[in-house]
């Protein structure tokens, strides 16, 4: 697969964010009610989300969602490089997942995330 450098991976990327958002708000609400993230997204549905979001970059494959072993949650979209980094936060707009963060990785600086989206 070539990397996607048009017009059309910013809509991808806008539908990859809104997924993410529709899903880490809803992991917050699991939470909220049970004490604690889910296992699996599919547990979200269909209390919480209709469906679970696909990722675009993706064939259409859902997000990427795992526990993490504080027991928090890491969801991602791989992205437009189309490779699947694992849930490593981009840094720019070629390299890394976009990412779903519900707390600071350690040794990720904050301007980092708001200057790589765009």
């Amino acid at each position: 697969w070539l990397m996607l450098r048009n017009p059309a991976s910013f809509a991808l990327d806008a539908q990859a964010q809104l997924g993410l958002t529709r899903t880490g708000i809803a992991l917050e609400r699991y939470r909220i009610g049970t004490g604690r993230y889910p296992e699996k997204l599919e547990a979200l549905v269909p209390e919480f989300l209709s469906a679970v979001p696909s990722d675009p970059f993706a064939e259409r494959q859902p997000l990427h969602y795992r526990l993490q072993p504080d027991g928090s949650p890491l969801v991602w979209s791989v992205g437009r490089n189309l490779v699947d980094d694992g849930g490593v936060p981009r840094l720019d707009t070629e390299l890394g997942d976009l990412v779903w963060l519900t707390q600071p990785i350690p040794g990720y600086k904050q301007w980092k995330y708001e200057n790589s989206f765009w």
